[in-house]
């Protein structure tokens, strides 16, 4: 599982930049057949739909109601009520300031370069896992 990281943690794309700009809605939790049209971009989340609110869970036990007006964060020891967030940037902050991991589904690894959303100091390790898990690690010149 690729952790997300926030834009200024990366290399600082564009296409990581663009993606980050895009209107958050739920369907990037979970494809609530919504036929294609939102690619569900995270991973560990279970959702359903609760008529005219969503509720998430996660491993972690944090849990996710999403109402029409406002997000409820609700963790084992907080309950956090927050505004919606405009875009898929502002979910993301919303979500590591109140230490909520995310993970990327693969969404990510077919439509983006590793370089552009994995944070700067895991880049070199990235690659060198990924030289291990082909065979190739004696390639490394380290």
């Amino acid at each position: 599982m690729i952790k997300v990281a926030q834009h200024i943690a990366t290399r600082g794309t564009e296409s990581y930049k663009n993606l980050l700009a895009q209107a958050f809605n739920i369907g990037m939790l979970k494809d609530f057949g919504n036929e294609g049209t939102t690619p569900v971009l995270f991973d560990c989340w279970r959702g359903k739909d609760m008529n005219n609110w969503y509720k998430f869970t996660n491993d972690d036990g944090v849990i996710l109601e999403i109402y029409p007006e406002y997000y409820l964060i609700k963790k084992p020891s907080s309950s956090e009520k927050l505004s919606l967030p405009l875009s898929l940037n502002d979910f993301i902050t919303d979500m590591l300031r109140h230490n909520v991991q995310l993970y990327w589904a693969k969404w990510i690894d077919e439509n983006l370069e590793p370089m552009d959303y994995l944070p700067v100091n895991e880049i070199p390790n990235y690659y060198v896992e990924l030289l291990k898990k082909m065979g190739k690690s004696h390639e490394l010149n380290i």
